[in-house]
């Protein structure tokens, strides 16, 4: 199992670079092309061995790796992903398709401009409980998608370490029940909501594969 966290923990990491803006996310993803898109990209055949739901989730993680590796290379594909991808998620004030912050969707009448404090604080909570503080959060807000992805690859990570020994302080079922917890009180509640919009207003494929894999690995959370 702590094979299986682990790629997940990368898989998710993948897909929050891809959630940033673009203009962040280009250079963050560069500086992770051998620890996350070769490692994505050259999984091997024992994933087969793993809940079949798992291995699809995996292998469309691995298929997105190696897309982005090719598209990081190209000038014309990236400036085709980020002009799409921004015109979904940050063009426009009040004014943007498909707002990538928590406070959007589980607050009536709320709008990510002014972060909602009872979502804000829970979330500081739980980051607090890793005594994970990333710059990214202080230049994005602690509900953006990407925040929040990233949260859980380190739960992910978390297990991992738990399962193998290297936390020998940790329960892993400990770490489980967390990870549980919080994507029920956090990312279940929108991060569907806001795929579904996406995936209704791009037409590129790395924006439209990297939602789906970000589904998949949500949905297949019930089965680790």
């Amino acid at each position: 199992m702590e094979e299986i966290h682990k790629t997940y923990s990368k898989a998710y990491r993948l897909v929050s670079m891809l959630l940033l803006p673009p203009s962040t996310s280009r250079p963050i993803l560069e500086s992770h092309k051998d620890d996350v898109l070769t490692y994505l990209a050259k999984l091997g055949s024992n994933v087969e061995n793993w809940h079949p739901r798992i291995t699809e989730a995996v292998s469309h993680a691995r298929i997105l790796a190696g897309e982005v590796l090719e598209c990081l290379s190209s000038d014309e594909c990236w400036e085709k992903f980020a002009e799409d991808y921004s015109s979904i998620t940050v063009t426009g004030y009040k004014h943007v398709k498909c707002p990538p912050f928590e406070s959007v969707y589980v607050v009536k009448g709320g709008y990510k401009m002014i972060e909602v404090p009872a979502v804000a604080d829970s979330l500081e909570r739980y980051y607090k409980l890793l005594g994970l503080e990333p710059d990214k959060e202080k230049a994005f807000g602690s509900d953006h998608i990407s925040i929040e992805i990233e949260y859980l690859a380190a739960l992910h990570d978390a297990e991992a370490l738990a399962l193998s020994g290297e936390l020998p302080n940790v329960n892993p079922a400990d770490v489980s029940e967390l990870r549980s917890a919080f994507l029920e009180d956090h990312l279940m509640k929108w991060a569907p909501l806001f795929a579904d919009c996406v995936e209704k207003n791009t037409r590129n494929k790395i924006v439209k594969d990297n939602i789906r894999s970000l589904e998949e690995l949500l949905f297949t959370e019930r089965y680790l």
